[in-house]
Order: structure tokens, then C-alpha cells, then sequence
């Protein structure tokens, strides 16, 4: 009788799902550009949470200037990356820059952890010169890293395959 029982609830609970919206049901993943989109944002947030960290760079530069070219570059590729991101998590309430400070928030609070681990001077050894040394990086370079997948940047949604 107890196995009927679970039986129909199960069959139910089935039954129920597939009355939902596609969008629920199913996994959510990121696209290409989806995943361009949070790498992006990643390796942005990364450099302003060590510049803001560090302040120098390994010769005693300024970050703030790697990273004020940085800004110069990729401003416009960096807003593309932004309205994917609203996009995607428009759903989830608030205005575009709700949804968009939230979502870096999160980035930061991840990369600032991994500054927690570490003592603040082997946090800037590790990664003050990545700051100058992006900021040189061309186009290409920029949009070839964000495309690479790579478990040491984790993603908030699998890449659909």
C-alpha cells in the first residue's frame, strides 16, 4: 500500500513538472557568449580587487594607472559584458544595475576571499603584476582568455554543450 502511495505521489510530482515553464524545468547554462560574458566580468572584477588590494605593481607603478588603461581599452567590450550579464539575470529582480552590482559583488567577494587566504604581501607578489601585464594585453589576448575555459575561474552555470 506504502509503495502505491509514493508511486502516485511520484507520478504527480511528474506530472506537475512538466506543466511548468520549460525555462524551470530544464538546466540553465550559459552560451558562448554568455560565458564570455561572467569571464569578462571575472577578470575585470579580479583586477580592481588586486588593485585596490595592492596598489603597486612588483616596480613600484601604480595599479591604478595599469588599470585606468585597462578601463580605456575594453570599456565598451566591458559594457557588452554587462548587458549580457543584465540579460541573463533580468529575472532575478531589480534594475539593470542592481542585477549587474550584485553580480559583482559576488565576484569580488570570491577573489577577496582567496586574498583572505593568503597574507596581504604574498597576495600582491602573486598577482600585483597581473594588473600591468593585462592592461598590455591586446584584443585578442583579452578575448582568447575570457573564452578559455578554466576550473580555476568557476562559472556561476555550467557551458551548455
Amino acid at each position: 500500500m506504502k509503495q502505491k502511495n509514493f508511486i502516485g505521489i511520484c507520478a504527480a510530482f511528474l506530472f506537475a513538472l512538466l506543466l511548468l515553464p520549460h525555462r524551470v524545468v530544464a538546466v540553465e547554462c550559459y552560451t558562448p557568449d554568455e560565458l564570455e560574458a561572467e569571464q569578462g566580468l571575472r577578470l575585470h572584477t579580479d583586477l580592481e580587487v588586486i588593485m585596490l588590494t595592492c596598489k603597486y605593481d612588483g616596480y613600484r607603478r601604480p595599479l591604478k594607472d595599469s588599470y585606468a588603461i585597462f578601463l580605456k581599452k575594453y570599456s565598451a567590450q566591458i559594457r557588452k559584458w554587462e548587458n549580457t550579464i543584465a540579460r541573463i539575470y533580468a529575472s532575478s529582480g531589480g534594475s539593470r544595475n542592481e542585477v549587474i552590482d550584485n553580480f559583482r559583488t559576488a565576484l569580488a567577494n570570491q577573489k577577496s576571499h582567496e586574498a583572505s587566504t593568503m597574507n596581504p604581501r604574498q597576495f600582491c607578489i602573486a598577482y600585483a603584476n597581473w594588473v600591468p601585464g593585462v592592461a598590455s594585453w591586446s584584443q585578442e589576448q583579452v578575448m582568447n582568455y575570457v573564452r578559455t575555459p578554466d576550473s580555476a575561474r568557476p562559472t556561476k552555470k555550467p557551458p551548455c554543450l
